[in-house]
Order: C-alpha cells, then sequence, then structure tokens
C-alpha cells in the first residue's frame, strides 16, 4: 500500500523462536537475533518476525510482531536480516502466545494465504502449458511432415493429460476457498489448508513437466520462458511451514 512492501519470516527454518528473543521494556519489545532473508529482502519495510520471551516467571511466550526496516539496530543483507537490540513499539505486536500453543490471529492469516499460493503454483502451470502447445504448433519434424508435430499421438497425449490435471485441481481448489468464503471452517484447518496447497503445488509441477516435454529440446534453453517457470513452480513445492509439520509450526 502506498508503495510500501510487507515480507514475513514466520514459515522460514531458521526463523525458530530459539533464534530471536524478544524482551518486554516499556512501550514494546526489543528484538535481537538473526531472521532468514526473504524473497522480497531487497525492497520489504516491514517484516514480520516471531522470538520468544523468556523473561516471564509464568513460561515462555513467542512474540508475533512487524519489525520496521529503518529501526535503529535492523541491518538486512543477502544471507538474513540482523536484529541487534531492535525496538518494535507495542502497536506493531500483532500477539504473544505461551510456547507450544497455537496462535489466534497469525493463524487467521492461513485461510486466505494458502490457498493463494497454490493458486499461483496453478497460474504458473497454466502459463506453461499455454507457451508449450504454442511452441509446439510452431514445430516441425522431417520424419513426421512438416507442421504436424502438434498432432503427433505423445503430443496430445500428454497435453490432454496436462489440461485434465490443470482443470482438476482448479476446481478443488476453487471448492475449498468457495466454501471457505461461507464460513465452512474444517475441523483441521491448518493442515486442510497446508493440504490444498501442497496438492495445488505437486500437481502444477507436474503440468510445467509435462509442458516440457511437449514443447521438447527448446524448452531447456537458458534464456526460455519454459527454464524460467519450470524453477518458478518448483519453489511452490517447498512448505511455507518450513518443512516442518503443520501442527509444529502452528505451535511456533
Amino acid at each position: 500500500m502506498a508503495g510500501r512492501f510487507v515480507s514475513a519470516s514466520h514459515g522460514e527454518t531458521a526463523d525458530v523462536p530459539a533464534a530471536t528473543s524478544a524482551v518486554p521494556v516499556p512501550g514494546g519489545y526489543v528484538f535481537d537475533g538473526h531472521v532468514p532473508a526473504t524473497p522480497l529482502a531487497s525492497v520489504w519495510n516491514w517484516l514480520g518476525v516471531h522470538a520468544t520471551n523468556s523473561t516471564d516467571p509464568q513460561g515462555s511466550t513467542v512474540v508475533h510482531a512487524f519489525v520496521d526496516r529503518s529501526a535503529d539496530g535492523v541491518r538486512v543483507d543477502r544471507e538474513d536480516t540482523v536484529l541487534e537490540n531492535v525496538f518494535v513499539p507495542r502497536e506493531k505486536v500483532v500477539e504473544t502466545v505461551a510456547f507450544g500453543h497455537r496462535p489466534g490471529t497469525v493463524s487467521r492469516i492461513f485461510p486466505w494465504a494458502l490457498p493463494l499460493l497454490g493458486n499461483v503454483s496453478l497460474g504458473i502451470a497454466e502459463r506453461a502449458l499455454d507457451t508449450a502447445t504454442d511452441s509446439a504448433r510452431r514445430r516441425n519434424a522431417a520424419h513426421v511432415g512438416a507442421n504436424s508435430v502438434p498432432h503427433t499421438s505423445s503430443v496430445q497425449h500428454r497435453t490432454a493429460e496436462a489440461r485434465l490435471l490443470l482443470e482438476n485441481e482448479t476446481a478443488r481448489l476453487d471448492n475449498l476457498t468457495t466454501a471457505l468464503a461461507g464460513g465452512y471452517v474444517p475441523d483441521e484447518l491448518l493442515a486442510t489448508l497446508s493440504a490444498a496447497k501442497q496438492q495445488a503445488a505437486d500437481t502444477a509441477t507436474q503440468v510445467v513437466d509435462l509442458s516440457l516435454e511437449i514443447a521438447g529440446a527448446s524448452s531447456i534453453h537458458a534464456q526460455g520462458e519454459l527454464k524460467r517457470l519450470h524453477h518458478d513452480v518448483r519453489t511452490g513445492a517447498f512448505d511455507t511451514t518450513g518443512g516442518r509439520r503443520p501442527e509444529v509450526a502452528a505451535a511456533s
């Protein structure tokens, strides 16, 4: 909004509560520690982080907050973000959660964030399939006759398989998001959302792999769009909970 970017590192493996500390002070918290770099490392203005407050005699708590890039003590490089005595005002603290318990406000982000990530993967897959079929139409091969590559059984079979995968998974995700928008809350919300996102990412990867086969050798050209789309779709296969089980990620 207004040209400012918000990024988040809640799901990154290195950003576990033990890696960053939050000490309460008048008016907020002081954060110390290392947060892994995010894809928006070069541009973010606010970074969502979580850290452990071990000072409470009732038990450790996890503090979820947003750090201002311009705050004293914030240093961003290619590998991570270093926080050294960074003051975060209380109004930028989203919530504090007892260690080992599910977050409330933060977890409510997932019903729109995870299906959206799945939809991004499917959008990449759709673009890859369209690009591959356009490429096939322009190809010809002497041994099968000029301009006949799109009509070979192998190309038609792969195109049909990819289209069916894409249509089926898009419909599945549409049904889930429609239900969520209508107030549906699954018994295991985070598990359901994580599964939907991962299924969409896995299906998208299958579609892109088929698209590479449809396009043929031209698809591996270093500057080609399909090469980039293949790289992009692979990132969707990485769990946004940092590779941890959803219930563990939710607890932290």
